[in-house]
């Protein structure tokens, strides 16, 4: 499970630098310099990054179980858009508002936002949005045991 996180932590972070460098191509680059191109990139920008986050995920870290279009795409990738959704709410709902209640530092707030969400992130996508995986991974050892397999 630690490799696992490590891995969910350096795709966190290579998903960062894409969505850093959406932006520069968005607004630097192409021009977009009004406030509503500005938010269309942000835009952009994010979901586009949810979706790159989602296949280096899915490549890298969660690789076992269902390759199929139906799993991938009809279930998997909407459930990790609303685990990743959640995950905001609950920042921006509950812990921003705790942690400035508690007069703490905005930056050290931002910091601790980004942790809350990047352990809660991956516990919602390992035992929600691949949990599939598991369990055909599972499924699978079980069988393959079963006909003297190893």
């Amino acid at each position: 499970m630690a490799k696992k996180f490590f891995k969910f932590i350096i795709g966190g972070g290579l998903t960062t630098c894409f969505n850093i460098l959406l932006i520069f191509l968005l607004i630097d680059r192409w021009g977009w310099n009004t406030p509503v191109l500005h938010n269309l990139a942000n835009v952009i920008s994010i979901e586009l990054s949810v979706l790159f986050s989602f296949f280096l995920y899915r490549l890298w870290i969660w690789t076992e179980g269902n390759w199929e279009f139906k799993e991938i795409f009809l279930k998997q990738l909407p459930l990790f858009h609303l685990a990743a959704g959640s995950v905001v709410i609950a920042r921006i709902v509950f812990l921003f508002p705790l942690l400035d209640y508690g007069s703490i530092d905005p930056k050290i707030n931002t910091l601790a936002g980004g942790l809350f969400g990047a352990v809660l992130n991956y516990i919602m996508n390992d035992f929600w949005v691949f949990k599939g995986d598991k369990n055909n991974q599972q499924a699978e050892l079980f069988d393959s045991e079963e006909r003297g397999i190893s």
